[in-house]
């Protein structure tokens, strides 16, 4: 179940505070997040340890330390030991004065799982702002997270890749929860103290993900932890036990003198309540059956940068790197993370990835779409999973849309319990988002419209152009012009933008030609008057058809890379579970045939049989095309004239056009 909900907001951005303990022998170092070191000699189960609040935190983290399995946590970026940290989840606020750790249970029934409607739960967010000192606490739960261990550590004995975390015991004044949803979707739960059947949290090793933590009362949280690994030799391995604190509500409600935890804001009366959920009606994905694609699928400009990899799935991080360029950090294998440059790579968004946006939902864009194909905020194992990423940057960058080339618009959005929030717009050039160094942020990207996309993503001074293959009939064109080398971009329907070339001109005029020829040729067809010959047999018809057509006609399992890719350095953001499926990389694919209704049989029978129809009848000389004699023949050749000649005028007058858009330019 896991494997379906690894976090959508991977944002790892920390606040400078001096480490309490640093990080263990054998992981990779990092940089602790905020937090306040109790005092040794406080009479609390807390004394002596940094309290995590306002940053980024693993609650739980499956590793080893000492060569032994264990559970850790995460503080900011640097693994530590349980031991060293307690968890504060305090009663704060946003700018606004909204309480941003309680929440009251809706009445739609959504989360009637956390008790009864208009009840108020503690809540330690899936999704908090990172503007805002990731108030107030954003938790997380990883194992042998690429991020944090050294190459080559993420073991490959566990059964299943699955790492489990059982609960021995709690104590406490209520009960803890974890789940996931977002604002359109159904929860999924992970753990509930509460329920003997459900006190085991599994997780995949080499991920790392953010979820809902609530709790039911206010005060000291104790829960004791033992994490174990079924290996695929049949022994199952497991760590010691480790006490995990939880403190929850103001200082008076944990047992803290008033004034120890900081930096918080005071909270209106009034407690957020999530927006009704209204989950989403599924779109049928099933195959189109016709056999041409769609005509936005067939704009090819998007694809002039020639992308050679193509992503159907995985954890992919997008920002500037240390060169000075931006760059995609592909981390499908989490042990070999590749490093791809602007324009190099291409994005599939099929068409299972559309669904209805919900009503509550369409005022967040613009546009207010009914329907988008997305890439989600949290991981499916079968789609990309963008991000961006400054962790391979030493300093701040802020993030913007400069160009877009596509038959629609472009949002990227957060996600969360209470709604959601509209980051990027490819039709509002001006939204930008700013990250701080050391930042990792995963988040939804959705499309309005299928076809083909060319995105330009500037990270500051540095810019990197992402192509978009959305919906089934798109893939299939990018797959088909990748597998051709891309020479026939001009003949793919190209955008207005470029049909005045002088290819795309003479290209244009064929296809007239081409089309012209076959409409001259029926109506100079005659009608058969001779008497029908003996019956032929019927005949099974088998032809090519291009690659594009077959997709729509039969959907297909993505080719598998061609060629591995060069490993990069090695990554220190956040990754995601390792994939099983290969990736499609635009191989040439196989073949696909289908079947061609017979052609009616003409009487008289017994004409030439060509190679070109499978062995159907040629029509006799005397029912063909030229039938007509001199006459047919001259109105063809003038008919075949006048199209050379028009296209001859187009491209003269597209020149000159264009000098005289020259000369006004340079008036």
């Amino acid at each position: 179940m896991i494997r379906r909900l690894i976090l959508v907001v991977a944002l790892i951005a920390f606040t400078v505070t001096p480490a309490h303990a640093t990080t263990p022998a054998g992981h990779q170092p990092g940089d602790p997040g905020h937090g306040v070191v109790l005092p040794e000699d406080l009479d609390h189960p807390c004394a002596g340890r940094k309290l995590l609040y306002h940053s980024h935190n693993d609650a739980l983290y499956g590793t080893r330390f000492d060569g032994q399995l264990s559970i850790g946590a995460v503080d900011g970026q640097q693994v530590t030991d349980q031991r060293d940290v307690c968890f504060r989840l305090p009663l704060d606020a946003d700018a606004d004065g909204n309480d941003v750790s309680r929440l009251t249970i809706p009445d739609d029934g959504s989360l009637d799982f956390l008790g009864a409607p208009g009840s108020q739960v503690w809540l330690a967010p899936q999704h908090a702002d990172f503007t805002d000192d990731w108030r107030p606490i954003w938790s997380g739960i990883g194992a042998f997270d690429p991020a944090h261990e050294l190459p080559g550590a993420v073991p490959s004995n566990f059964k299943d890749d699955m790492m489990y975390f059982d609960l021995l015991g709690i104590d406490g004044p209520g009960d803890v929860q974890i789940f996931f949803k977002n604002a359109a979707s159904p929860a999924e739960r992970l753990f509930n103290s509460a329920d003997e059947q459900m006190r085991t949290v599994e997780y995949e090793v080499g991920a790392h993900g953010h979820f809902n933590w609530t709790f039911t009362k206010p005060g000291v949280y104790k829960l004791r932890w033992q994490g174990r690994a079924e290996l695929t030799n049949g022994e199952t391995e497991y760590t010691g036990w480790t006490d995990q604190y939880w403190l929850v509500g103001t200082d008076a409600d944990v047992g803290l003198p008033e004034g120890t935890t900081t930096g918080l804001r005071t909270p209106a009366l009034s407690t957020p309540t999530p927006s009704p959920t209204q989950p989403p009606t599924p779109t049928p994905t099933a195959p189109v059956t016709t056999a041409a694609p769609a005509p936005t699928a067939k704009h090819c400009d998007a694809l002039r940068t020639r992308p050679e990899v193509f992503i159907a799935n995985g954890h992919m991080d997008m920002g500037p790197v240390d060169t000075g360029e931006a760059a995609l950090i592909d981390d499908r294998d989490p042990n070999n993370p590749a490093r791809h440059s602007s324009g190099t790579f291409l994005f599939e968004v099929p068409d299972r990835a559309r669904q209805d946006i919900p009503a509550t939902l369409r005022d967040t864009f613009p546009t207010r779409p009914e329907r988008m194909w997305v890439l989600p905020q949290s991981q499916k194992a079968d789609l990309p999973w963008l991000g961006f990423s400054t962790t391979h940057h030493p300093a701040p960058a802020t993030v913007r849309i400069t160009a877009v080339a596509g038959p629609g618009r472009m949002y990227t959005w957060h996600e969360g319990l209470q709604g959601a929030k509209l980051e990027l717009d490819s039709g509002d050039k001006s939204r930008t988002l700013s990250y701080p160094a050391n930042a990792h942020d995963h988040q939804a990207f959705g499309f309005t419209e299928p076809g083909l996309y060319a995105v330009t993503f500037a990270f500051d001074s540095a810019e990197l152009v992402a192509v978009f293959a959305v919906g089934d009939a798109a893939i299939a064109t990018a797959r088909e012009q990748h597998a051709s080398g891309y020479r026939e971009l001009d003949s793919c329907g190209s955008n207005a933008a470029t049909s005045d070339t002088w290819m795309g001109a003479l290209a244009k005029g064929i296809r007239s030609i081409d089309e012209e020829l076959s409409k001259f040729g029926q109506k100079l067809r005659p009608v058969a008057t001779t008497a029908p010959s003996k019956p032929v047999p019927p005949r099974t018809v088998i032809s090519t058809v291009r690659a594009t057509e077959a997709k729509a006609a039969t959907k297909q399992a993505p080719p598998k890379q061609a060629t591995a890719q060069k490993p990069a350095q090695k990554s220190t953001t956040t990754s995601a579970p390792k994939q099983k499926a290969a990736t499609a990389t635009g191989a040439k694919p196989t073949s696909t045939r289908r079947a061609i209704p017979d052609a009616p049989i003409q009487a008289g029978g017994g004409g030439i049989v060509s190679s070109f129809d499978q062995g159907a009848a040629q029509e006799e000389p005397a029912t063909g095309v030229t039938a007509s004699g001199f006459w047919g023949g001259l109105i063809l050749g003038v008919g075949l004239m006048a199209l050379l000649g028009g296209i001859a005028l187009f491209v003269v007058a597209a020149r000159m056009l264009r000098g005289v858009a020259r000369t006004q330019e340079d008036v």
